[in-house]
């Protein structure tokens, strides 16, 4: 009997110590199709579009942020502009992120009505940099997939770097596109 149940425990240990699965184009919410890294999320509540857009615009700050333009009743794009990611969402002190993220990100995203949910779709991601004076964009792509830009790189902090976006994007459009924050 105790045989068993050490057996069943050592098996139980060596599963959770087995790495997770690496998918190469897709990572949580992050997706890369024809070599373009997109963020894509649908959320199971309705969502009102004046609440959604002074919800998320309470994400603004001086430098940068968010602006709209409604497209019609069902859909809703935007834009963001020199937005700085929190890097420290999930409370990981021992991660180091890569100095280029800690520059603002633009991108382009669009909120979708569908019958009690709406998705959300961020794409055309990319950072400005200053090298010597010349401002240069890097696209997300250029950091995250490899060089053919079929597929993620694999490594550990690139799928943490993903991870983080990941959870950047639900935040805003979870908590602030409902127009109430419903991470409590």
């Amino acid at each position: 009997m105790k045989t068993k149940i050490s057996l069943i425990a050592l098996f139980a240990f060596f599963l959770s110590c087995s790495p997770k699965y690496f998918n190469e184009t897709q990572q949580g919410n992050m997706f890369i199709r024809n070599k373009k890294v997109y963020f894509q999320k649908e959320f199971n509540h309705p969502i009102s579009f004046s609440s959604a857009e002074e919800g998320i615009k309470s994400f603004n700050t001086p430098n940068g942020g968010f602006q709209f333009k409604l497209e019609n009743d069902k859909t809703l794009n935007g834009v963001m502009v020199n937005y700085h990611l929190n890097w420290q969402i999930t409370n990981d002190k021992k991660f180091k992120i890569t100095p280029i993220f800690k520059r603002p990100i633009n991108a382009s995203f669009e909120i979708e009505k569908t019958p009690g949910a709406y998705k959300v779709t961020v794409n055309n991601i990319w950072i400005a940099t200053e090298p010597k004076g010349k401002q240069k964009n890097l696209t997300i792509e250029s950091l995250v997939a490899k060089k053919d830009g079929c597929c993620f790189i694999k490594s550990k902090k690139n799928v943490k770097i993903l991870e983080l976006i990941d959870k950047n994007f639900s935040t805003i459009f979870l908590s602030r596109a409902a127009g109430g924050d419903l991470r409590f």
